[in-house]
């Protein structure tokens, strides 16, 4: 009862932005109903943290994922940011075995020919585009290591 008398103050106060975090933890299942509908015709800006994928799904407009110091807002419910978060996880790991396949390849030219007279040219160009992708990586690494060794020192 406590969280009902709670929300109703914070809801019927009609604030610019509203903040409810976990609102459905305590709340019967007819409550919760009464909840989805009022945000529904809120006017202002709600911002909601939720474990409860029902209600996320019934009264969100926009998910922001939060990953590794990075903000990513979708348009839609909690069901479409799952979604494209999974279509995006997979597209990661596709991207990542073709590299890791192209890197391999790259290797194996480059110890088969780099003593072949014919082949050496091919074979240490090769050698430098691998020490560039090499050079890629570890400064996306080092930016890496250098952001969190700033938020380190911040906090």
């Amino acid at each position: 009862m406590k969280v009902r008398v709670l929300l109703a103050q914070a809801l019927f106060g009609n604030p610019d932005i509203l903040l409810l975090d976990e609102p459905t933890n305590g709340l019967d299942i007819e409550t919760i109903g009464w909840l989805e509908n009022f945000l529904a015709d809120y006017e202002n800006i709600v911002l909601v943290v939720s474990h409860d994928r029902h209600f996320l799904d019934a009264v969100c407009t926009h998910v922001a994922d939060v990953d590794r110091s990075k903000i990513k807002v979708f348009t839609g419910n909690y069901s479409f940011w799952y979604e494209s978060s999974q279509l995006m996880a997979r597209q990661i790991t596709d991207k990542n075995k073709k590299m890791e396949e192209k890197r391999k390849d790259l290797l194996d030219f480059i110890a088969r020919f780099s003593a072949n007279a014919s082949k050496s040219k091919q074979a240490t160009s090769r050698k430098k585009l691998w020490r560039n992708w090499l050079l890629k990586i570890l400064s996306r690494v080092i930016v890496s290591i250098r952001v969190l060794y700033f938020n380190l020192c911040v906090k």
